[in-house]
């Protein structure tokens, strides 16, 4: 069902003005196939351009002379821009996470306010299930589920050579788990949480 509801919503939350135009209904016009979704797709770390949307396409992008992977953190999951000085600077507060787990653990009509004026006419997610607060398993859950959302993938499989949503999934637990990450893990859960 969230892969549903987020296989439509990601669409309504790209810019109106998009060129050209991407299905809510169809996949294949997503992923590295649109300029709008490989930005969000690309690798944070890349600096978007059309030579660099080419490889992605073409799967012969690399950074640091190995191939792009899905270990290498998206745009999409940074709030604002990605800043290479501050590696960690928004990493898991990007918008359409935050979209995503509005959409899945609170309710779609509190994806686009601040949730003080719900129109939700039933509880959540997390009221249903006593969530009170967000965890990494839950944050990776979110980000894979807004990644495939995002990507032409139209089955959703955990090994998939494209998004390897296991290995994305798993990449993000390790981080929260990682001691040399403990102070910024900490961070992020505590923005989660307010």
């Amino acid at each position: 069902e969230d892969t549903h509801k987020l296989k439509h919503a990601v669409i309504d939350w790209l810019s109106d003005d998009i060129q050209p135009c991407i299905s809510c209904a169809k996949k294949e016009g997503r992923g590295f196939n649109h300029s709008a979704t490989t930005v969000l797709l690309c690798p944070a770390e890349l600096p978007y351009s059309e030579e660099i949307h080419i490889q992605l396409l073409e799967g012969k992008c690399e950074i640091d002379g190995e191939p792009v992977s899905s270990l290498d953190w998206p745009v999409f999951v940074f709030a604002g821009h990605y800043n290479p000085h501050h590696l960690l600077e928004g990493l898991f507060q990007g918008n359409f996470l935050l979209k995503g787990f509005k959409m899945i653990f609170i309710a779609p009509s509190v994806v686009d306010s601040d949730g003080s004026d719900s129109q939700a006419t039933r509880a959540g997610n997390a009221a249903l299930h006593n969530m009170t607060h967000v965890t990494p398993a839950l944050i990776a859950y979110v980000a894979t589920q807004v990644y495939f959302a995002l990507s032409s993938q139209t089955i959703f499989k955990k090994d998939n050579v494209v998004t390897n949503s296991m290995r994305f999934y798993n990449g993000i637990l390790n981080f929260f788990d990682n001691p040399k990450f403990a102070v910024s893990a900490k961070e992020i859960l505590a923005w989660w949480d307010t």
